[in-house]
Formats: C-alpha cells, structure tokens, sequence
C-alpha cells in the first residue's frame, strides 16, 4: 500500500495493526484504524474484526458477518464510537425506563435487576449444563445496551438546559467515570445471581486481612476466619471488566487462598501477561464466547464459568 505521510503515518510504528473497515451505506466509504502495539484497545479490536495470530504476517479480510449480530460489551461500543462508526442503540424500553425509574438513573444493583427482567432469559438454576457463560454474557449485554441508550437521554436532557464549559468538562467526566465503575458492578452482579440461581454458597467483599475486600469468597467469609477449615475448600473471584495491571490488586486479597481466580470479560490478552498470572497462581475465567480469542496454549489453563461453578458448587 502506497499513501503520502500524514499526522497518522508519522505516529505509526513497527509492530502496530491497521485496520480497514469498508462502509457499504455511508459518505465515508472506509474507517482506518492504527492500533499502538501496547494499546488496551488492540485486543478488543482483534476480538471485532476476528482477527488471529495466523494472520499477523500477512495483509488478510474478514466476512463484515462477524460484526453483524455480535453481543458487545461496552468497551467495543466505545471502539465503534471512537473511530466514527454509528451503532445501533437499543431504545425498544426508553419510554419504560423514563416512566420506570422516574427520568433519574437507579442504582446499579436495580439496573441489573431490571435488565435480566427484560433480557427472557430463564433463571440461572433451570438452565442445562454449559450455558451459564452464555447467560451471563447475555445479561452484561443486555444491561450495557440499555444503560447506553437511558445514559443518552440522560445526557441530552443536560445538554438541552444549556451547558457551560465548565459544567460540559465536569459532566462529561462525571460520565466516563460513572461508565466505568457501573460495568465492574454489573459483571458482579450478574454472576452474584448465577451463584444464587445455582445455590452456590459465597460472601460477598468481605473483610480477609486489613483492609482487603475479595469480591467473592467460597463457601463464605466464616470458613475463611476459622483456622480449622482446610485452606484447599477455601476459593476467591475477583471480578474485572478488564485486566492490564490491575489484576495484580487481587493477589494479596485473600493471603489463605493460594490459587486465586479472576472473571473478566476482556478478549485476547496477550500470552506474556497470561504467562505472569499463571506464575502467580491468578486462573482466568473467562465466558466460553471469548476463548476463540486466545491461543492454543491460552485455551488448556483458561476456564469458562461453568468449569468455575464447578470448582466451587
């Protein structure tokens, strides 16, 4: 490919994956995106457009059917947006959310609640074997659309008062952070429900040692505190939308669970950081939808979340 330097070529580098998406219906024929090596976005993206190892080396096309229909977590919506792309939002139950939670965004525990309601899913405990990773994937998405669509409106009523700069800035911050804490909530929640549906005893964010707070602990917080119950009955979950470094927080939350297991939802982390986790005794969990993501090698020491519930049931 032949092109004239620009502001975007000068900041490419070796290593780096461009990805061109063609728009059948738009004025913009075409979306490049260049992704940093080291980016947290770069996974995601490999994860969209299906991208594999076995391509790495060569310029390869991907069917646009692998981003029809596709369940997506909120990070790739932030992708889509980012490079200019429209996504279709879900606004089949604004009206009943405006009238619902009375125009003002509830707590996340009942916004969760809400979105398994309208999800038709059946409970967690009356689903056949194998189709808890689904379901919990499913219900993320679910709440994740509907928290998009009611957080637009939420945003355009602001708007619509008249906004300074001042109060755009704190806004907009008040947003992002808001998007961010209300996704780990969700993930929690959701897979707190699948743990009720299943009748799996746990705590949740108890007190271990100091001020540690584990999201879960199995079979309960009190096991844990007596000395007399075997250490090896003894499991931890942390819980995070996405990894990078802050899956470290969870090796000194529980010093008595020498095997730690953290759920994400993040495709494709690169096998170097795999590799350090396992040498630090930390198991991914992962939903069954995102293991095509990772390699060969990757597949044998993840686990899905029926493999989990198998290990602490």
């Amino acid at each position: 490919m032949y092109y004239r330097t620009n502001d975007a070529t000068l900041r490419m580098e070796e290593g780096d994956l461009l990805f061109i998406a063609h728009r059948k219906k738009s004025d913009t024929p075409a979306v490049f995106a260049i992704v940093d090596k080291d980016s947290d976005a770069l996974p995601w993206l490999k994860w969209l457009f299906g991208y594999t190892e076995q391509q790495k080396t060569s310029f390869s096309g991907v069917d646009s059917d692998i981003l029809i229909n596709r369940e997506l977590p909120t990070r790739a919506y932030e992708l889509f947006f980012a490079m200019g792309l429209d996504v279709p939002q879900n606004d089949d139950f604004l009206e009943e959310m405006i009238v619902r939670f009375k125009g003002t965004l509830p707590s996340t525990a009942e916004f969760s609640s809400y979105a398994r309601l309208i999800s038709g899913c059946p409970n967690a405990g009356e689903m056949q074997s194998g189709t808890a990773d689904d379901l919990l994937y499913y219900w993320y998405n679910t709440e994740t659309k509907l928290f998009l669509s009611f957080e637009k409106y939420l945003l355009d009523e602001e708007i619509n008062r008249g906004l300074s700069a001042e109060r755009f800035i704190s806004l907009s911050k008040t947003f992002l952070n808001r998007r961010k804490a209300r996704a780990g909530q969700s993930l929690e929640n959701h897979i707190e429900q699948i743990f009720i549906d299943r009748n799996i005893a746990y705590s949740r964010t108890p007190v271990t040692e100091g001020k540690s707070r584990p999201d879960y602990i199995f079979p309960n917080i009190k096991a844990y505190r007596d000395p007399g119950f075997p250490s090896v009955r003894l499991y931890m979950l942390g819980v995070k939308t996405t990894c990078k470094d802050r899956w470290r927080q969870i090796l000194t939350e529980a010093a008595r669970i020498k095997t730690k297991h953290l759920l994400t939802i993040e495709p494709g982390i690169s096998e170097n950081q795999t590799m350090e986790m396992k040498q630090q005794d930390v198991r991914l969990v992962l939903p069954r939808c995102l293991h095509s993501s990772f390699s060969d090698r990757q597949k044998e020491w993840i686990m899905d979340v029926e493999d989990f519930l198998k290990v602490v049931s």
